[in-house]
């Protein structure tokens, strides 16, 4: 397991998406990842029984209301990113970065999402 990680806001500028790589880099690359888009209710059970079974973890939320992961959750997953998750064109940003360092296994995602996100380009 990864040491505590904190919730990073995600803004389109370097410094911020040079810590997002930063903090990719330490993804165990040998291990399956799984993106969570605001897991929520169940989801929540779903997510710790996969850290539990040892796989990697990336949770996007919004932080807000009722789409909030807890502080619990946030610093045992290998990368938690704040991002409003209803802003596609932000979340197409940061899955085509996150893709740039790690194939996506699985993608379980709240409030349906739309599939295409996590398409290649060649595949819209």
């Amino acid at each position: 397991m990864l040491e505590a990680m904190k919730l990073i806001k995600f803004e389109e500028d370097p410094a911020c998406i040079k810590k997002i790589e930063a903090k990719s880099k330490r993804i165990d690359p040998t291990k399956q990842l799984i993106l969570f888009i605001e897991p929520y209710g169940a989801v929540l059970s779903l997510l710790k029984r996969a850290i539990d079974r040892g796989f990697q973890i990336v949770v996007f939320t919004a932080d807000t209301d009722q789409r909030k992961v807890p502080d619990s959750i946030v610093n045992e997953v290998s990368l938690a990113i704040q991002v409003d998750t209803i802003n596609e064109a932000k979340l197409r940003i940061l899955v085509r970065l996150l893709r740039s360092f790690h194939s996506i296994d699985a993608v379980i995602a709240y409030f349906g999402r739309n599939e295409r996100l996590f398409q290649s380009e060649s595949e819209h």
